[in-house]
């Protein structure tokens, strides 16, 4: 077997976009899910997925009520990304209804509808063993929400 270097990829679409070590991906996916989270997103899941594509390192997987939340989900993993600095490469659905798909290099982030997403039923083709929990991750969220709300007087 080949061995795992940090090598940061380089594909067609984001040759000229600077690219992030898969350590670093795995905080991007992360944030991403995080966003998703804060705007109500359903059923967030994280992938690491290098061993199953080249053209990701990591899918975080939601969904959204309507194509108005579709939206909104999209518009706020890129705001909250981008306040880390990190741009997105494309985005990709946003004139359909099933399905939004923000490329952020080693992250792809997959935002579908209830339809969409049992249609597609992604998960179906990611190693179940690469699926990576995100409880923690949501509780330090709600954590954070609440001490932002709390204020002394």
């Amino acid at each position: 077997m080949e061995s795992r270097t940090n090598e940061p990829r380089r594909t067609e679409s984001s040759a000229a976009a600077p690219m992030l070590s898969p350590v670093n991906s795995l905080g991007i996916a992360e944030e991403a899910a995080v966003a998703l989270y804060r705007k109500k997103g359903e059923n967030i899941r994280l992938f690491r997925v290098d061993d199953t594509t080249v053209i990701a390192d990591y899918y975080v997987i939601a969904v959204g009520r309507s194509v108005t939340h579709m939206r909104a989900l999209a518009d706020e993993a890129i705001y909250r990304l981008h306040q880390k600095g990190i741009s997105s490469y494309r985005t990709e659905g946003l004139e359909g209804n099933e399905w939004l798909l923000i490329d952020f290099g080693s992250v792809l982030v997959h935002i579908f509808s209830h339809e969409a997403r049992e249609y597609y039923n992604l998960e179906r083709l990611l190693n179940p063993s690469g699926e990576i929990g995100l409880q923690e991750l949501f509780e330090e969220a709600d954590r954070t929400i609440k001490g932002e709300g709390d204020t002394e007087e």
